[in-house]
């Protein structure tokens, strides 16, 4: 990965920032990224920066420019998943969106997202075991940036979050590019098959930078859920 020699100090290589951000987390449980979250949520847009982190403006730019094109109100309801501490939802505010809901594995990331004041709610969510019927047909467009990756939310999880948005409305998420072109791990299958089956239609997929002091590019797609 170019350039990770060159922005990090010996004690950010050391860190659990470093490791968790740099390093491969294949394998990792939920309760476990819950447990790394809640040790680094204060730490972590300041490394992000160190890292060149810019899925939060890429992602929030494709969703701004999808909005405007099928002129969605600034006022409709987005649901940010994996909201972590509101970088998206800081860029979807610029961009003048306003009725924003954050919802994330974390309770500390969330409440480093409160002190941004731009969400209307915050709440702990594990989109594995909690009753999210509350969430379905609720929303007008779904962001998740930096969420569906190894080690966090899998494949599978993108027909829950298809669910929360109504009819018409967009889902807008980053995958990052060497995940998205492993095989094994599905998400472009995923991706695809929901297509297939009706569930979505695939307006616009961007590559662009993701964590770009570190070489690192991602896949934006923006989907009109059917």
């Amino acid at each position: 990965m170019a350039g990770s020699n060159t922005v990090f100090s010996e004690s950010d290589k050391e860190s659990e920032l470093y490791n968790w951000t740099v390093k491969r987390h294949h394998g990792i449980t939920v309760e476990e990224v819950k447990q790394i979250h809640g040790r680094i949520a204060g730490e972590y847009e300041g490394f992000y920066v160190k890292t060149g982190w810019k899925g939060h403006i890429h992602g929030a730019k494709l969703l701004d420019d999808v909005l405007s094109k099928l002129k969605f109100n600034k006022d409709c309801k987005i649901l940010d998943v994996g909201a972590g501490t509101g970088l998206v939802g800081e860029e979807m505010h610029k961009f003048g969106y306003s009725n924003i809901t954050g919802i994330d594995l974390s309770e500390k990331m969330l409440e480093e997202a409160s002190k941004k004041g731009i969400y209307k709610e915050l709440n702990p969510v594990d989109m594995y075991k909690d009753d999210l019927s509350n969430y379905s047909n609720n929303f007008d467009t779904v962001i998740s940036i930096g969420t569906f990756t190894a080690g966090q939310l899998r494949p599978e999880i993108m027909q829950k979050v298809a669910k929360f948005v109504r009819t018409g409305g967009v889902v807008c998420f980053s995958i990052r590019d060497i995940t998205w072109e492993d095989t094994e791990l599905g998400f472009a299958k995923q991706v695809e098959e929901m297509e297939k089956t009706g569930v979505w239609t695939v307006l616009e997929k961007r590559c662009l930078a993701y964590h770009s002091e570190l070489g690192e590019n991602a896949y934006y797609i923006a989907c009109k859920v059917n």
